[in-house]
């Protein structure tokens, strides 16, 4: 199961919680995964159904009390991690304020050291966050992808002063991303949104798509173009033809460095922050240096516009003081999704292949974990049902 966001008048997360109301979630559902963190007295969901140029839409609205108070980040994770919240929830939701903290970072450099650099947020921005990322949970957790952003232009008042559309630190929070610029001269995507975004979808081109169920929401905001998202709930598929199936990745890097003075508690911290400041893969592999000390060497790869990003990451978090990097050649095999049957639920599952040869087949991790954790099943066992339902499937379409 895929879903596509069509984001053709930008994005907020309360369009982004009305989306998923769009596609058939429950309000009361929502409120009731939402309850251990924020309870209805504190956080109000409403809902209505609106008409945008003729198309009904769902339309959010989300009334925090007390959204003005301020929270560092490093407080937002640990009310998150520490809440009792589907586990779900709270590592996306983790993964958007990282995202989010990162990206502040990345704009302000060296300006971290100022005294009236805002290394927070505010509880209002965290709770709608929480409630965008529960409705995905609540659809079933699917793969996420982007047909395109469309961003603002023009200039804003922000608190910092006069700043253009997008915004750097939407801007970076939207690389990998394909963006388009809109003119209008206003703002179209918040940074919680674009947080969201970053956590929940895969960057790059959205792949083809059979659309199954397709939903509106809105923000019934004025903008240049119909405030409107546009949400497709369906299977992907691949987009090439099967005899075009070896795909070339242009402009991929590795970097790496070897390290045999830091700390070894460090070393389960870094991979996944090279993972989310944009890094494709990241691991440890242990060496021995000379005078026979032992170490470690992190290889990473990344794509060419992430490539100063992940560098800087390695040297803010480990002790070394020298890096090399290089270019590579890699090549993808293309790659089809389907969902299949299992005693325990349904199960996405990655078939890849080259030309007309399928190579491997792969239930996807996290439908497989959550599945033996609700039925309280070894994980094997999931894994081996969802191999034999493809297995039985390709039978029959031979057949």
């Amino acid at each position: 199961m895929v879903v596509q966001f069509d984001c053709f008048a930008g994005a907020t997360e309360t369009a982004m919680t009305g989306a998923w109301l769009a596609l058939g979630v429950d309000v009361a559902q929502l409120r009731q995964v939402l309850a251990p963190f924020v309870p209805e007295d504190i956080s109000r969901i409403q809902v209505c159904r609106v008409g945008v140029n003729g198309v009904q839409a769902a339309r959010v609205t989300v009334d925090v009390v007390g959204a003005e108070e301020r929270l560092s980040f490093a407080r937002a994770r640990t009310m998150i991690r520490s809440s009792s919240l589907p586990a779900p929830v709270v590592e996306k939701t983790d993964a958007a304020l990282q995202a989010l903290d990162t990206a502040r970072q990345q704009v302000a450099g060296a300006l971290q050291k100022d005294d009236t650099y805002k290394h927070d947020m505010d509880m209002g921005a965290l709770v709608r966050i929480v409630t965008a990322i529960s409705g995905w949970y609540l659809i079933g957790e699917p793969n996420c992808q982007v047909s395109e952003v469309v961003v603002g232009t023009g200039v804003d008042v922000s608190s910092d002063g006069l700043t253009f559309n997008p915004s750097p630190v939407i801007a970076e929070l939207l690389t990998g991303f394909v963006t388009r610029s809109r003119a209008g001269g206003c703002a179209l995507v918040s940074e919680p949104a674009a947080a969201i975004l970053r956590s929940l979808c895969r960057r790059g081109p959205a792949a083809s798509l059979v659309t199954e169920k397709i939903g509106y929401s809105t923000d019934k905001r004025a903008t240049p173009v119909p405030d409107l998202m546009r949400v497709q709930l369906g299977q992907a598929v691949s987009s090439s033809p099967m005899g075009e199936s070896r795909k070339s990745v242009p402009g991929q890097f590795i970097v790496e460095t070897n390290i045999d003075d830091m700390n070894p508690e460090w070393a389960g911290y870094i991979v996944p922050r090279l993972l989310e400041v944009g890094a494709s893969d990241a691991y440890l592999v242990p060496i021995i240096m000379k005078k026979g000390r032992p170490g470690i060497q992190l290889r990473v790869l990344c794509r060419g516009d992430r490539l100063e990003v992940v560098k800087h990451e390695i040297f803010r978090q480990t002790s070394s003081i020298g890096l090399r990097y290089y270019e590579i050649q890699k090549e993808a095999l293309s790659r089809r999704f389907e969902t299949v049957d299992t005693p325990y639920g349904e199960v996405t599952v990655k078939i890849a292949y080259r030309g007309d040869v399928v190579l491997n087949v792969a239930p996807e991790y996290e439908d497989c974990r959550a599945l033996a954790q609700a039925h309280d099943v070894p994980l094997k066992l999931v894994y081996q049902a969802a191999l034999r339902q493809i297995e039985l499937q390709a039978l029959q379409s031979q057949g």
